[in-house]
């Protein structure tokens, strides 16, 4: 099951990846408020992903977003929207700044 967003910007960048492949080290806090919303609404914009090792491009590790995935696998989701953003990429966090590469 997909939790797939209602907006896709960059379809370029656009993917479904499995959550179970991706990575994340920090907590997330409070998600009560963030799974009411998204149950109500779905998924606004995709999660933001991205390779931190050079030589290990098939590492995933969620750069914005890592809240949403714990609300998708705490819901049953298997896969969710996300932007694939290169390895270097200064402005990862910043869709505003964003170029097609």
């Amino acid at each position: 099951m997909v939790l797939r967003s209602h907006r896709n910007d960059f379809p370029e960048m656009y993917h479904e990846y499995r959550i179970a492949d991706l990575e994340s080290d920090r907590g997330v806090g409070n998600l009560e408020e963030l799974e009411a919303d998204i149950l109500k609404n779905g998924l606004i914009y995709p999660i933001v992903v991205r390779s931190p090792y050079k030589d290990r491009p098939e590492v995933l590790y969620v750069q914005v977003g890592r809240r949403r995935v714990h609300v998708a696998k705490k819901n049953g989701y298997t896969h969710i929207s996300a932007y694939h953003r290169p390895f270097k990429d200064p402005n990862f966090g910043n869709r505003n700044k964003w170029s097609i590469q």
